[in-house]
This record gives structure tokens, sequence and C-alpha cells, in this order.
């Protein structure tokens, strides 16, 4: 049993408003006496009939900057943000004036020191626009730039967003005159701007095809990089050729119609030399052909939960980890809520995973980055959450990312490395080996099968990049192994010239990793630069003297 009462009868049941209601009410438990108190609510009237609304201690002007967050990379020059802020009157019964300040760290400069606000009435926004001028080789970090207005002699320094619940019965949106529920969460009234050790690849024009709800190309913008983002409107039509890179969106596949229905353009567009970056799927992107090879998902699919789990660099030397960027084992620190989703659990092996890492207890999960060989263009799939971190400002996953869109330009670079290797190149200049760099595609070959034939057209010139070829004779029905060719050789390269058939066929002997130039893009491209032809002639000659010299010796 219990007994209640309220201290004050008259103020705590008032049937008319507006009023301001609260209570307090004595609790016999016994022995033991307790005190409940009730909220302080304001009752009135309103389009739905009354309300009570908590009563709420906000600023008289609360500020609310156009960006929480800015994006810039180290420079060894001064730069420049633009910045603007709207301040609000909360303030019913007057006008009210205040006098408008930003903060900056020791040593950056802001103009003007100050504006001066005057506004009239409840509701009322005015705006302000401030220049910050960040010294130039400030260190990569994050500050904070914090907005605060002065009023009566006291300071005010927050962003005040209201939450409101509309009544049922009422069409309209709810806001402060119509609302049934209503709560005020607080914030800084700052801007963090964040400072990255980055290097970008410049230059370089990108589409974007957007999927789930999400803010990547707004982080991206901060960088003034190149992204033309692809409506439904003209996916069908769009020259993709242009790109050198497309970005594929979260779960983009699963909610863009249009995307499924073209998926072989981007595929085709891949094959003839462009780069596909393809950020996580859900389960109906596997088996639907829109990808390069096949793969599987586990179900549940394959993730990593835990934002610190250690993550390795399975193949520390390839391009995505060197460049533009050193990609170090620190620039993983500091994600948050996870690492990813959707990792393969399963693939075809000419894609490369490039990373591993797991959650506590469970197996390694390497199917979170992958990259592949596609005609004369590059795949990449990759489940870690970017979605979450760029927009959060983690350093390490703009590193990485400005990586992955630099691929087009690090292949290139690759090739250009290994062709210098190669004795039918090791002449050209760099301009001369970035132009064969570009016509080139890749092709795998399994255990045992055949790339040509003895007595077929010649029309396509073959350096192993990886594994061996067999070379091989065939005189009166007789096959005969004359030698094997091993990383680096080339076969081919006089056939690629002229009408000249194949004196002998080509079967791999494991595995092997080709690139190959087809006569139809190496002719002209020796029309184009006619001092290439003249040092491929010499090459060509040389070669030919080689292997009359290797004949006479058997």
């Amino acid at each position: 049993m219990y007994n209640y009462k309220w201290p004050d009868d008259e103020l705590a049941g008032r049937p008319f408003g507006p009023a301001v209601v609260y209570g307090e009410c004595e609790v016999d438990l016994g022995k033991q006496k307790i005190f409940l108190r009730e909220s302080a609510v304001l009752r009135e009237k309103f389009p739905g009939g009354y309300r009570e609304l908590p009563l709420a201690v906000i600023p008289p002007i609360s500020l609310h900057p156009k960006d929480m967050q800015e994006f810039l990379q180290i420079s060894s020059s001064e730069q420049q943000l633009d910045l603007q802020v709207a301040a609000r009157s909360n303030v019913e019964s007057k006008a009210v004036k205040g006098h408008l300040k930003l903060k900056a760290p020791a040593g950056w400069q802001v103009d003007p020191e100050s504006v001066d606000l005057s506004l009239e009435k409840f509701g009322d926004i005015g705006s302000a626009r401030f220049t910050v001028k960040v010294p130039k080789n400030t260190p990569a970090g994050q500050y904070s730039l914090q907005y605060m207005v002065r009023v009566d002699n006291r300071n005010y320094d927050v962003v005040l967003n209201p939450v409101r619940m509309g009544n049922p019965g009422i069409p309209d949106q709810p806001d402060e005159s119509n609302c049934i529920r209503e709560k005020f969460i607080t914030a800084p009234a700052a801007v963090k701007v964040c400072l990255f050790d980055l290097k970008l690849v410049q230059k370089q024009n990108y589409a974007y095809v957007k999927g789930a709800d999400e803010e990547i190309l707004k982080a991206l913008n901060h960088f003034n990089l190149d992204f033309h983002l692809i409506t439904d409107e003209e996916m069908g039509y769009i020259n993709l050729s242009r790109f050198d890179a497309v970005v594929i969106g979260p779960n983009a596949y699963l909610v863009r119609d249009k995307l499924r229905k073209n998926a072989a353009r981007f595929l085709k567009y891949v094959q003839q030399g462009g780069t596909l970056i393809v950020q996580y799927q859900g389960y109906a992107y596997e088996g639907r052909g829109y990808a390069p090879y096949a793969f599987g998902f586990k179900q549940p699919h394959d993730r990593v939960t835990d934002e610190n789990a250690h993550v390795t660099m399975l193949n520390p030397e390839h391009s995505i980890f060197n460049f533009p960027n050193n990609i170090i084992e620190a620039d993983f620190d500091g994600w948050f809520k996870d690492r990813g989703l959707y990792f393969f659990n399963q693939w075809d092996q000419r894609y490369e995973p490039m990373l591993e890492c797991n959650d506590p207890g469970e197996d390694p999960r390497k199917g979170g980055l992958l990259v592949a060989g596609y005609g004369r263009g590059t795949y990449l799939y990759t489940a870690y959450s970017f979605f979450n971190q760029l927009p959060g400002g983690v350093p390490g996953a703009f590193r990485l990312f400005a990586n992955i869109l630099g691929l087009p330009e690090a292949c290139i670079l690759e090739r250009i490395e290994f062709l210098k290797k190669i004795s039918l190149f090791f002449l050209m200049t760099k301009e001369h080996l970035d132009t064969v760099a570009r016509i080139m595609f890749e092709q795998w070959v399994d255990n045992g099968e055949y790339i040509c034939r003895q007595g077929d057209e010649g029309n396509e010139l073959y350096i192993i990049k990886k594994g061996e070829i067999e070379v091989i004779q065939k005189s009166e029905d007789q096959e005969q192994v004359i030698f094997t060719a091993r990383d680096g050789a080339c076969l081919g390269e006089l056939a690629i010239l002229g009408d000249i058939t194949r004196t002998a066929s080509l079967r791999a002997l494991g595995n092997v990793q080709l690139l190959v130039i087809k006569r139809e893009h190496f002719l002209p491209m020796l029309k184009k630069h006619p001092d290439i032809s003249i040092q491929m002639l010499k090459l060509m000659v040389e070669r030919v003297l080689s292997i009359e010299r290797r004949d006479k010796s058997n």
C-alpha cells in the first residue's frame, strides 16, 4: 500500500493552458518513504488540441555550420578554407543581437575577426562567411575551428538539432508549432579540419555509380577529383572509355536496375582497358555475370566486425600498396564500426587477394580486396568499409583508396617496369614503353592448353609474365618440344609484323599469365610513332640473327 499527495494541487492538475505543469508526490512503502518528481512541462493549445512539451533551456542563438568537416592535403604552400555558418534566433519575445567569432589554432588567420548579428524575431536566420588561411607545412592531423556567439555577456557555441514527433492526425511535417513530442540534441558548433599526408594521381577522369545511401563522393570531392555521377538515364549509352576508372558504390548492383541491365557494358569497358572498382555488394551480386570471373559468398557472409582487427598485406610489393602512397600498418589504425562486409569466400585463381584480416577466433578472411586483370583493363572488388571510413575522415582509408583510384596509372607503370627487363623493349624510352604498355592486355592460360597452333595466322605477340610455355614443332605427325620459354620471353614477334603463319605451337606448362599485343593495335602504334618502328626493326633483325645462330649451333 502507498499514499501520495501533490504539494500544489492547483499547479499539478490545471486543465487550461498555456501553463507550466510539474509535480511531486510522497510515496510510503512500508516504513520507507520516497519522493517522486514529475518533469516540468508546458501545456498549451495547438492545431491538434492540447499538448504537453517538456521545458528545455536552449541558447538564444544557435549556430549551424554549412559543413562540419573539411579535408586537406598537407602542403608546402598556404591553403585557404571558405566557411559559412547560419545563426538562428530561439528567442520568442524580442529581437536578439550577437557577436560571432571563429576561433582557430595558433598561427591560422581568420577573416573577418568577427561578425555582428541582429535577428528580429523567433526563427530568423542570419549567415556569415569566414576565410581561414592554413599555414604552409602544417603537420598532418585533426584541427578544430570553433564558432562562438556572444549574447548579453555570455558565450554560446552549440548546434541545436530538434527531434520532433508529429500528430498522426496532421499530415504536415512536424515542426515547433504542431509536434506532440520534442527533444533537442546539441553538438559543438565546430568544423573539424583533417590534414592528410596524402598523394593523389592527378589529371584522371573518374565516374561514380551510386548505390546505397553513403557520402563517399562528397568526401572525395574535397580534393577536386574529376568525378562524373552516372545517372540511370545515361547508363546505357554513356561512353565509358572516356574514364580512367569507374567506381561502383555499395550495393549498386542490387538497387540500380539500369546497372544490372548494363553490367555487360561495364565489363566490356574493362576488357578494352578500363578500371572497374566495385565496392561491397550483397548476395545477389553472385552468379549473375557482373564480375569477370567466378566467385562465391558464404552464407552468412564473411565479414570482419572488429574495427581493430590486424590487417596483413599479402603482397606488400604490389602497386596498390606503393603508388602513389606507401601504405603501412598504421594506415589501418583509427578505423571504426568494422573492417568490412560481404568478403568473397571463394574465387577464381585470376583474382589476386591483397589483404587479410579476421575477427578473434575466426579463420583469416582474404576475400576483402581482390584485383584481377581482365583483357587490357583491371577489375577490383573491395569489401572494406570505405563508405564509413572516408566520410569519417580516417587518414589511412583515404591513402589506401587514393591508391585504388590510382590503379590505372599504377598498372601502366608496373608494365613499364616489366617491359624494361625484356630484350625486345629495353632500348625504348619511357615514353615509348608507356605507349606499348597501354595497348597490351592480360591473358590467363590453364595447364596443357594450347595458346596457338602451328600453321595458324600469327597476329599476336605473347610475353610471358608468369609461368612457362612449351614451343612445339610438328613434322610428319610427330610433335617435338624444341624449347621451353620462361618469364620475360617474347613469342610471335615476327608474325605480328606481317602475314606470317605460326611456325610452332605454344602450349602452357602449368598455369601461365601472359601479356598480349594484337597486330591491330601494334601496327597503328608503329605508324603513329616512326621512331619506335625503327627501333623495333633493329631489335627484330638482332632477334632473327640470334635465332639463326641458335639453329646452326643445334
